[in-house]
């Protein structure tokens, strides 16, 4: 667990460093991007929790291709949106099945991959949906991690895989 720190601390480090020169290219700050859409996936299915330094370095790579690609301002209007939208759909499910259905860490992903994908989380959604309800009814376990399918979701949406 650890060494999963450290690893986030230099890759955290590295996305720093790519915000702040600017004159690295798109393709460096998707290659950071992709490798913390690893580590997250990995990290939340080990131990059902995704670590704020992993989604903030997430962030911090989306945040250098949007200002790299030159639309920042309406990606961060899908994250914020994303974020509301998927507060009050938490909230309410909680509210229904009296405990939590969706956890913080799965949020703030999510809202991520709302600022990436604009209109294609609702696709990037269902997709996770789908292989979460197939993955569960053969595991037949109460809880299961969420991360590692919104993750691959991505993958099989963004690159096509």
């Amino acid at each position: 667990m650890r060494l999963f720190q450290f690893f986030a601390a230099v890759l955290v480090s590295i996305a720093t460093v790519l915000l702040t020169t600017l004159e690295l290219p798109a393709s460096f700050a998707l290659c950071v991007f992709v490798l913390f859409m690893i580590l997250i996936g990995r990290y939340d299915q080990a131990y059902e929790l995704i670590p704020n330094v992993y989604l903030l370095a997430l962030f911090l790579s989306a945040l250098g291709l949007s200002f790299l690609e030159a639309h920042l301002f309406k990606d961060v209007l899908w994250l914020l949106a994303s974020f509301l939208v998927l507060m009050i759909v938490s909230l309410g499910a909680e509210f229904v099945f009296k405990k939590t259905v969706i956890g913080m860490g799965d949020i703030k992903l999510l809202s991520i991959m709302g600022m990436v994908l604009h209109e294609d989380i609702l696709l990037l959604l269902l997709g996770a949906c789908v292989l979460f309800i197939v993955s569960a009814l053969i595991q037949r376990k109460n809880s299961l991690a969420f991360g590692p399918y919104i993750v691959i979701s991505w993958f099989i949406l963004h690159l096509g895989i």
